[in-house]
């Protein structure tokens, strides 16, 4: 499975949960749970971040790591420029509504980086179609209706 899309997968999942440390404008990865981040700083804290030091353009020993274009690229393949872009073009506010972003980046996700083959699986299984009930050949259904039709009339 690909590790951006799980990763976009549970920023998504914990900025819908906790949309109040959701905030557009921070501009660095969170280091817990209970910090503020942007959905570039989410997804790559859920992306393991901190086996990633050479992404950060500035890191400043115990304070903090700028999510940059180094980050972005590697994780999505394009800078944020694009990456943000393309979000925008999901759902227009995902800058000011967490659960926009929370939205933008599931669908981000399935867009760019593929549902996984294992969930594809689930909706490629063949159906059987089977008839409604009114189209049934004189099943039970069919003399049922007939005969609440017939009362109502």
């Amino acid at each position: 499975m690909d590790k951006t899309y799980i990763a976009l997968m549970k920023a998504a999942d914990h900025i819908e949960a906790n949309p109040d440390y959701f905030n557009f404008s921070t501009v660095v990865v969170p280091k817990n749970l209970s910090q503020h981040g942007c959905a570039i700083g989410w997804t790559a804290f859920f992306f393991e971040r901190t086996k990633i030091r050479r992404w950060f353009r500035k890191v400043v020993p115990g304070v903090f790591c700028l999510a940059s274009d180094e980050t972005s690229e590697e994780m999505f393949g394009v800078d944020q420029g694009e990456f943000f872009r393309r979000m925008a073009s999901l759902q227009l506010w995902f800058r000011i509504k967490p659960l926009d972003c929370a939205l933008a980046l599931r669908q981000y996700a399935a867009r760019y980086h593929g549902i996984p083959e294992s969930v594809q699986r689930i909706f490629q299984c063949p159906t059987i179609h089977l008839p409604r009930p009114a189209e049934s050949p004189g099943g039970l259904g069919t003399r049922l209706m007939r005969r609440l039709l017939a009362t109502v009339d």
